[in-house]
């Protein structure tokens, strides 16, 4: 009777094993299916999992910073490419006719002064005459000459609005009436003949019109004083 008992007992610990393993198992499996990352080698595709990790986290990059994976770079000239990445520009080595290398920029350079024509402000004294010059408006004389009987005078448009020149009156000249148009910073030569005599002292006089096209006036002088005598 004992012996049945023993064995009894030992077939339901056998079962209770049995239905325990199978449990466990179950669980292992049903781990396994859900976490596939878990199977074969831990070091494979960490970068795939590093991105899905992050892919749903909404990233903000304050200008002038752009959104670079899962961080920011800088892109200072908003070009879509940071600038750590980007090609350094090339010092300039040479430049197409007509313009000529000048520093490190092309330009033209028609009077080969070796200066960029539209950055050049220096009057054409001489060192017969002491030249002085003034006008008012949106004009600046970058040159100008002064015969007996001839005048050529160089404007330019200093300001940032295109000009229309109607005429232009100096001092015992003949009047310019010819239309004339100067986009900013353009210059423009105009030649007068002028009454002949000695004087070295003449008033301007420039009708113009600007973006508001109302008829403006823009008024000058302009000089030569001898420092000696010469002869004619």
């Amino acid at each position: 009777m004992f012996k049945r008992k023993n064995a009894q007992l030992s077939v339901v610990i056998a079962v209770v094993l049995i239905v325990i393993v199978l449990i466990i198992a179950a669980i292992a499996i049903t781990f396994l299916i859900t976490k596939p990352s878990l199977i074969g080698s831990p070091y494979e595709d960490d970068d795939s999992d590093f991105e899905e990790e992050y892919e749903d986290i909404e990233i903000l990059c304050s200008q002038p910073y752009m959104r670079l994976g899962i961080g920011c770079c800088l892109d200072i000239n908003y070009n879509k490419i940071c600038d750590q990445d980007e090609v350094k520009k090339e010092d300039i080595d040479y430049c197409d006719y007509p313009l000529e290398k000048i520093g490190s920029k092309c330009c033209r350079d028609d009077n080969s002064n070796n200066r960029c024509d539209i950055d050049e402000r220096d009057f054409d004294n001489d060192r017969d005459y002491d030249e002085d010059v003034d006008i008012s408006g949106p004009f600046s004389i970058y040159d100008y000459d002064i015969d007996r009987d001839e005048i050529t005078l160089g404007l330019r448009n200093k300001g940032d609005e295109t000009i229309i020149i109607e005429s232009i009156e100096i001092e015992d000249c003949e009047e310019l009436d010819d239309e004339t148009i100067l986009d900013p910073n353009e210059r423009e030569s105009f030649d007068f003949d002028c009454d002949r005599d000695d004087r070295f002292d003449r008033d301007i006089r420039i009708e113009y019109r600007d973006d508001s096209n109302i008829l403006k006036v823009a008024r000058g002088n302009i000089e030569r004083k001898y420092e000696r005598d010469y002869d004619y």
